[in-house]
């Protein structure tokens, strides 16, 4: 590949780095970075005074912005993926809220992770949202999961602005009780842990007393409810509001408002839907932003 073809013009700055070569010299680094970078637009202004106050200003600002982010999560929107998956029962809902993450992810810089192959044939397919996350996982900071029956409808917020707190797993809860449809997982050697733990509980007693990995119809949702029972589970998730990260179809939440979907929330959900019925309001709302109220 052929890199990017070289200007035959005069760079703005080649008048500043030859005339930064003639600095004074001195001990200090950061001083003489500073008198290479200003001396040549000293040359050129004469307002040696201004010029003070201005780079003055400059390194404070610098320096509180440094200090600011040593005590701040700040994450590189390389390292935050959003994963979904369907298979071809489910690729029609695919084809309309895949192009909606794909251009929120695009928005944000974030990378998309559809997952349309590799289900594990020895489990229900809901059961594969675990097994892909615990394998990209350790490869980005934070994922979101996204079920394929929903779709952002606030492209606006980052999620740098909801990860920003001290958990490792951030869920919602509706009336049932956790749901695993949209939740956000960090990368630590807990969320890895608890993945596994995840994946390998229908083979626990707990699981097995009470339930069939075959017939369970609340799949791995089951094993999120079970295990962010246990008290190490509980000091690492936290329970965020509905609304922030989960937000239902106001048909399919008998609780109250604090799950029904409002203007200016970040997602729409649509759990417990027929396919038919989930692919009429997901397209309208892709299509022309129509309110599911």
């Amino acid at each position: 590949m052929s890199g990017p073809v070289a200007s035959s013009k005069a760079s703005p700055t080649s008048f500043l780095l030859k005339a930064s070569a003639v600095s004074v010299q001195t001990t200090n680094p950061a001083r003489r970075l500073r008198q290479m970078a200003t001396t040549p637009v000293r040359a050129m202004l004469g307002h040696d005074r201004m010029l003070d106050w201005f780079f003055l200003m400059y390194w404070a600002a610098r320096g509180t912005f440094h200090k600011f982010t040593r005590h701040s999560r700040v994450f590189s929107a390389s390292r935050i993926g959003i994963v979904s998956m369907w298979d071809e029962n489910q690729a029609s809902l695919g084809e309309v809220t895949a192009p909606n993450k794909a251009a929120y992810c695009c928005r944000h810089g974030y990378s998309w992770l559809p997952q349309t192959a590799g289900f594990v044939a020895a489990r229900p397919i809901a059961w594969s949202k675990i097994y892909f996350l615990r394998q990209l996982l350790p490869q980005y900071d934070w994922l979101m999961w996204s079920d394929v029956d929903s779709l952002i409808t606030n492209p606006a917020i980052a999620l740098e602005h909801l990860v920003d707190q001290p958990a490792d797993l951030l869920i919602t809860r509706d009336h049932i009780g956790v749901n695993s449809g949209s939740f956000l997982l960090r990368n630590t050697a807990w969320s890895r842990s608890f993945l596994d733990a995840l994946w390998d509980l229908p083979s626990q007693p707990e699981y097995q007393s009470a339930y069939s990995l075959s017939s369970d119809r609340m799949w791995e949702n089951r094993a999120f409810m079970l295990q962010l029972r246990h008290p190490d589970s509980r000091r690492h998730a936290r329970i965020i509001p509905q609304r922030q990260l989960n937000s239902y179809h106001p048909a399919l939440t008998p609780a109250g408002p604090a799950s029904a979907h409002r203007p200016g929330d970040f997602v729409l959900h649509l759990p417990g839907m027929d396919n038919p019925t989930r692919l009429q309001i997901l397209s309208a709302y892709a299509r022309d932003g129509a309110s599911p109220v």
